[in-house]
């Protein structure tokens, strides 16, 4: 079903996004399902002969994609607003049961506090009880810290000193909370709701993001290009740097993420990279030197040790792109077994003559559909799947879109 699939996403790229979406792999079993029911076969070559043959069949097939495209579109929104909203229901039961808490405490100082009135009211000698404990405890924890600053080496030597100080100071912080705990709760209770009201005005804003910028509509999937970024050119230069363009995009600058395995990189130049473009030790190359390397270098590094190496300049416009920004991310050799094997020729991982010829025998376009579907499956079987798998996914689908349309004016 791949081969189908990279024909289907040459017509409607948004798929690529949608099927790496769907862990149930739902979306890619109905556009394997649609491609073979409008062309009549599971071939993707008599597919794609179906389609160049008859147009109305290819426009039919297109807006069939098109409207899966736009319901798995609302299906993943709806996913994603689910788990928003439980998540959002969990903050506002943590923090309803915080605030329900902090009215207890308030509660019992008030109590408290009622009752040493209506003492007081009844003129109760019970009333001073109180006040007296709270003066004797006051005056005894002062005695306490003075002692201790007084006599420190006496301290050091006397465990009942210690529980002895950590007794009055639990019972001064109780008689401060007494009689002055009713503010510091009211403070504590309107912070709470002030949470409360943040988290609900969260989950508004999120909700009117999402209509705002809800699921585009069939027509847009069908019609309407993205803004142009970079145009094929036969020149083995402007091409190279067309894709440089293309790739610093998808890169961006300086990052170093903890838990990415490959460490520091700058414009996805990775310290190895640079130590052996320089031709010097590894550990000379600090993560300083990563931030501080130069857009010129960079590009020269994947001149030499990513475009070359991969015989992009040998590849049509657009299948360079994908084979050049798959290779940056995951190695050359691999990049090269992924063209391979979409290619069907023998996977060694280098590029050669037999390979340059069955790709040049390639529709380009399903060619670049080929190499989205299968560098998508690459990515979702690695371990890191969970965690980078939008990221990922976000750079197969816009590497997709752009070298379709390098193809297209190529």
């Amino acid at each position: 079903m791949l081969p189908l699939i990279g024909l289907a996403v040459s017509l409607v790229p948004e798929l690529i996004r949608l099927i790496a979406g769907d862990k149930a792999g739902h979306v890619a079993q109905d556009v394997a399902n649609a491609v073979s029911t409008a062309t009549g076969t599971t071939d993707p070559v008599q597919a794609k002969q179906a389609l160049t043959a008859d147009p109305k069949i290819a426009a039919a097939l297109q807006e069939k994609l098109a409207d899966i495209a736009l319901q798995a579109t609302k299906a993943q929104n709806a996913e994603r607003d689910a788990q928003r909203h439980d998540e959002l229901a969990r903050q506002n039961a943590s923090l309803q049961a915080a605030l329900e808490q902090l009215k207890a405490s308030f509660a019992d100082t008030a109590d408290a506090r009622g009752t040493l009135v209506k003492l007081a009211d009844k003129e109760s000698p019970v009333a001073y009880g109180a006040p007296v404990v709270s003066i004797v405890v006051a005056v005894g924890f002062f005695v306490v810290v003075a002692l201790t600053i007084a006599f420190p080496e006496r301290l050091d030597k006397n465990n009942a000193a210690y529980a002895l100080i950590g007794t009055m100071a639990t019972a001064f912080a109780t008689m401060i909370s007494f009689w002055l705990g009713s503010s510091q709760s009211s403070r504590n209770k309107d912070e709470t709701v002030r949470q409360m009201q943040l988290a609900h005005s969260e989950q508004t804003s999120s909700l009117l993001k999402q209509i705002q910028t809800g699921p585009p509509p069939q027509a847009a999937l069908l019609a309407a290009p993205e803004p142009k970024r970079a145009t094929g050119s036969n020149s083995d230069a402007a091409r190279f740097d067309a894709c440089m363009a293309i790739l610093f995009n998808l890169e961006g600058g300086y990052v170093d993420n903890p838990r990415d395995p490959g460490g520091p990189t700058n414009y996805g130049i990775t310290r190895p990279d640079i130590a052996d473009f320089r031709h010097v030790p590894l550990d000379t190359i600090t993560a300083e030197y990563v931030k501080e390397l130069s857009r010129g270098e960079a590009t020269e590094i994947y001149r030499t040790r990513y475009w070359n190496v991969m015989r992009c300049p040998d590849l049509p416009a657009g299948v360079d792109l994908m084979v050049f920004q798959f290779g940056v991310n995951v190695g050359p050799a691999r990049s090269a077994c992924v063209l391979e094997s979409c290619v069907g020729t023998t996977v060694d991982g280098s590029i050669g003559p037999e390979t340059l010829a069955a790709v040049a025998r390639m529709d380009p376009k399903i060619l670049i559909g080929d190499l989205s579907t299968q560098q998508l499956t690459y990515y979702r079987g690695l371990s890191g799947w969970a965690e980078f798998s939008r990221g990922w996914s976000a750079r197969v689908a816009e590497a997709t879109r752009d070298a379709l349309r390098m193809a297209s004016v190529a």
